[in-house]
C-alpha cells in the first residue's frame, strides 16, 4: 500500500478549534460524536486536504470491497453526494475527483467521544452545552503540529480499526505498526 501512495506532505501545522456535535447523518440518531474542529484555511490545511484526494484514489484499489460502512437509517438520511461516497468509495467523508472537478467530502476532526446511544434532544442539548462550554475555554483553540500519517483499516461508521503504516512527514521515513520495523521510505511533495 505505501508504494502505491503519492509523496507526503511537509509536516503539518493547524489550530484544533471549535467543539461540536454531529451524527452520522442528520436525523438518523445513531451514531453520533463530539469532535474538535480544525480551522479550514492555510497551507498546510491546503496540503492536507490535496493528499487526502490524491491519497483516496491511490489507495482505493486496495479495498476489498466496498463494504457496508453504516446502518440502513443513516444511510437513509445522508445526502444524495454522500450515498453516491458510500456507494463507489466504502465511506462518505473523503476527497475525490469526479468528472475532473475535485470534490472535498472530507471533514478533518479529532473525536474526542463516539456513542451508539440514541441522540435524543435532551442528549443533544446536554452535549452542546458541553461543546459550548469547551470553547469558552480554549475560544483561540489549539496550535499543533502533525508529523505523522497513518494508513488504517476502516471500519463500521468509518472508526479505525487498526493502523497499518505510519509514515512520517518530517522524513518520508515508513513503520510498519505491526512489526515497528521501518520500510523503504516515501518521497517528500
Amino acid at each position: 500500500m505505501h508504494d502505491a501512495l503519492p509523496k507526503v506532505p511537509p509536516v503539518i501545522t493547524i489550530t484544533l478549534k471549535d467543539f461540536y456535535t454531529t451524527e452520522a447523518s442528520k436525523g438518523a440518531g445513531r451514531p453520533w460524536w463530539l469532535d474538535l474542529g480544525i480551522v479550514k484555511s492555510g497551507q498546510s490545511f491546503e496540503d492536507m486536504m490535496a493528499y487526502n484526494t490524491v491519497a483516496t484514489a491511490a489507495l482505493t484499489p486496495f479495498r476489498d470491497g466496498p463494504l457496508p460502512r453504516c446502518t440502513g437509517p443513516v444511510f437513509a438520511n445522508m445526502s444524495e453526494a454522500a450515498k453516491e461516497l458510500t456507494r463507489t468509495m466504502g465511506v462518505s467523508g473523503v476527497n475525490v475527483v469526479k468528472d475532473g472537478k475535485e470534490i472535498r467530502a472530507h471533514n478533518p476532526h479529532n473525536t474526542l467521544v463516539y456513542s451508539m446511544t440514541g441522540f435524543s434532544p435532551s442528549l443533544q442539548a446536554s452535549m452542546k452545552q458541553a461543546a459550548d462550554e469547551f470553547n469558552k475555554i480554549l475560544p483561540e483553540g489549539i496550535n499543533t503540529s502533525f508529523r505523522d500519517v497513518s494508513i488504517v483499516e476502516i471500519g463500521f461508521a468509518g472508526n479505525v480499526v487498526r493502523e497499518i503504516y505510519r509514515i512520517s512527514l518530517e522524513n518520508g521515513s515508513v513503520m510498519d505498526v505491526t512489526t515497528g520495523r521501518e520500510m523503504p521510505g516515501m518521497k517528500k511533495l
